[in-house]
C-alpha cells in the first residue's frame, strides 16, 4: 500500500511532467489543463518551496497561451463569438487566480523570503494582473471584482524606493508591470482599437519607468498639494481618479492615498516618436494625442448627460451604411437593423445597450449610423468604447459627428485607374462647421484634392474641392472638412 508521503511524491512528479511536457495544440484543452492543475496544485502541495515553484511554472505557461490567443482576440469584433468568449473569460478567470495566489505567497501563511525572492514574486503576480487588463480590453470585458484591491496589494509588497518627484532610471520589474498597469487605466483601454493598444503597451513596457508616484501631500503640505494628474487609495476597489474630475480626499484622509503623474511618460514617448520613422508612427498620432490628453490634462464634463430610455436603429460598417444609404427605395424595416436602447444622451453623443436583433461587428473608433424612432434622419456616429458582459449583450459610447449622412464617392487624378473610393457627406453645422464634411475609410483618400460624385438618382453631380483640416482619425476612419473649389485638378 503507498505511504502519504510517496502519493504526494507522484502527485507532484504528475504535475511537473505536464508542465514539462508539449503545449497542446488547441487553446482550450490548454486551459482545461492549466485550471486542473491549479486545482490539483491547492490540493496536494503545502510546502511553500515547492508551492512556489510550481506556482511559477503554472504561471509561466499561462502567460504564453495568453499569448498565443491574443491575436486572434484582436482580430476578431465585438461581441466575440460565444468560443472566444468563453475561452477569454476562461483565461481571466484563470489569470485572477493566479495573481490571487502570488498575493497569497506573499503573505503570513508563507514566509518566504528574501527581497528578492519577494519582489520576484510581486512582479509575477503583477505581470498576471497586467495581462488580465490586456485581455478584458481585447474582450470587452469589465474588470473582475476585487481587481483594484489585488493589484494595489502586489505593488505595496514592492521594495518601496524613497519618494522622489523625478522618476527613477532603475525601476525594478515588479514596479514596471505596476506603472503599466496605472498608466494602460487611466487611458481608458476600452476606448483603443487593438492596434493602439499594442502599439501603446510596446511603448509602456520601454517607458512606463518614468509614471512618478510619490505619498499625496499631508496637511503640513498644503503649498505641495498637486493640481494635475491622478491619485489612488490602496483601501479602495478602484483604479487612478483624475485629480481635475475627483478632488483628493481631505489632508486627515490620506494615508493610503498616491499621487501619479505622467507628464514623464509622455515627454519621454513624444521624444521617442520624434527620433522614430514617421511613417511608421503618423497612424497612431491621434491615438497618441488622445493618450497624452487623458494623461496630462483629463477633460471635464462640460454638458451634463441626460438619462433617456428610448429605442434606436443601428447600422456599422461604411460599406454597409453606404449600401444601406444608397438603396433608397427600400425600407429601412427591410434591413433588419439592430436595436438599442439609449440610456442616455448629450450634444455630444449617446450611450446605448444592445436590445434585439444581430448585433454588427464593432471595435472602438469604428463609424455606426443610429436613427431615433422619431426622426427620419440617420446619426453618423465614432464608437468611443464597447463594454460586453456575455455574448449576447453589448454596451457602447458614441460620439456624434452629424445628422443625415449622404453617400458620396470619392476620385482623385492620380488614382485614375482605380474604381472611386465610397464616403459619408455631412452637411454643414452653422458655424460650428460652416463646411461639409467627408467620411471616408482609413488613408483612402490619397490626395488632398479631390472630386466628389453625388448620385442623386435622376441625375449625378460632380463637385470638385479640396481636403481642408481633419475633424478626427481613428484606426478605421479619416473625418475631414471639404471645401469646394473650382481650380481645375
Amino acid at each position: 500500500m503507498q505511504t502519504p508521503e510517496a502519493a504526494h511524491e507522484d502527485v507532484l512528479a504528475d504535475m511537473l511532467a505536464w508542465l514539462a511536457g508539449p503545449v497542446a495544440g488547441d487553446a482550450e484543452t490548454e486551459l482545461a489543463g492549466l485550471r486542473q492543475l491549479l486545482k490539483s496544485l491547492h490540493a496536494h502541495v503545502e510546502q511553500a518551496a515547492q508551492f512556489q515553484r510550481i506556482l511559477g511554472l503554472i504561471a509561466r505557461r499561462t502567460l504564453e497561451l495568453s499569448d498565443t490567443i491574443k491575436p486572434s482576440l484582436a482580430q476578431a469584433s465585438l461581441p466575440l463569438s460565444r468560443v472566444n468568449r468563453v475561452l477569454a473569460s476562461g483565461l481571466s478567470e484563470l489569470l485572477g487566480e493566479l495573481a490571487a495566489d502570488h498575493e497569497r505567497v506573499l503573505g503570513p501563511e508563507f514566509s518566504a523570503a528574501t527581497i528578492d525572492r519577494i519582489n520576484a514574486i510581486a512582479a509575477q503576480g503583477l505581470r498576471l494582473v497586467l495581462e488580465q487588463m490586456v485581455l478584458g480590453a481585447l474582450s470587452g470585458m469589465p474588470l473582475p471584482h476585487g481587481f483594484w484591491l489585488r493589484a494595489q496589494s502586489l505593488a505595496m509588497a514592492l521594495p518601496q524606493p524613497p519618494a522622489q518627484d523625478v522618476p527613477s532610471a532603475t525601476d525594478s520589474r515588479g514596479a514596471n508591470f505596476w506603472k503599466q498597469i496605472l498608466a494602460l487605466a487611466t487611458v481608458q483601454p476600452e476606448t483603443l482599437s487593438p492596434i493602439e493598444l499594442e502599439f501603446l503597451l510596446g511603448l509602456l513596457g520601454q517607458h512606463a519607468d518614468q509614471v512618478a508616484i510619490n505619498a499625496a501631500p499631508t496637511a503640513q503640505d498644503t503649498d505641495r498639494i498637486a493640481t494635475t494628474g491622478y491619485w489612488i487609495d490602496s483601501s479602495q476597489d478602484s483604479g487612478p481618479r483624475a485629480l481635475a474630475r475627483f478632488p483628493m480626499p481631505a489632508a486627515k484622509s490620506r494615508q493610503n492615498v498616491l499621487h501619479i503623474d505622467f507628464a514623464a511618460l509622455a515627454d519621454k514617448i513624444t521624444e521617442d516618436l520624434d527620433r522614430s520613422d514617421p511613417e511608421a508612427s503618423s497612424a497612431l498620432t491621434p491615438a497618441m494625442r488622445r493618450i497624452f490628453q487623458r494623461w496630462l490634462a483629463p477633460t471635464t464634463r462640460q454638458l451634463h448627460r441626460r438619462p433617456n430610455n428610448f429605442r434606436a436603429h443601428l447600422h456599422a460598417g461604411l460599406d454597409c451604411i453606404w449600401t444601406m444609404l444608397s438603396q433608397v427605395d427600400a425600407s429601412p424595416d427591410e434591413e433588419q437593423p439592430s436595436e438599442w436602447l439609449v440610456v442616455n444622451e448629450s450634444p455630444g453623443g449617446f450611450a446605448a445597450m444592445h436590445v434585439s436583433g444581430a448585433i454588427p461587428p464593432l471595435r472602438p473608433g469604428m463609424l455606426v449610423v443610429l436613427r431615433l424612432p422619431i426622426e427620419s434622419a440617420w446619426g453618423a456616429c465614432v464608437v468611443r468604447w464597447l463594454r460586453s458582459d456575455n455574448p449576447e449583450h453589448m454596451e457602447l459610447g458614441l460620439e456624434l459627428l452629424g445628422q443625415q449622412p449622404r453617400p458620396v464617392r470619392l476620385a482623385f487624378r492620380s488614382n485614375q485607374d482605380v474604381e472611386p473610393t465610397r464616403a459619408l457627406m455631412l452637411p454643414p453645422v452653422g458655424s460650428a462647421r460652416p463646411h461639409p464634411a467627408l467620411i471616408a475609410e482609413r488613408d483612402a483618400c490619397v490626395s488632398r484634392r479631390l472630386v466628389v460624385i453625388i448620385d442623386h438618382g435622376s441625375r449625378v453631380q460632380i463637385q470638385q474641392g479640396r481636403m481642408r483640416d481633419m475633424v478626427t482619425q481613428t484606426a478605421y476612419l479619416d473625418v475631414f472638412r471639404f471645401e469646394s473649389d473650382p481650380y481645375p485638378i
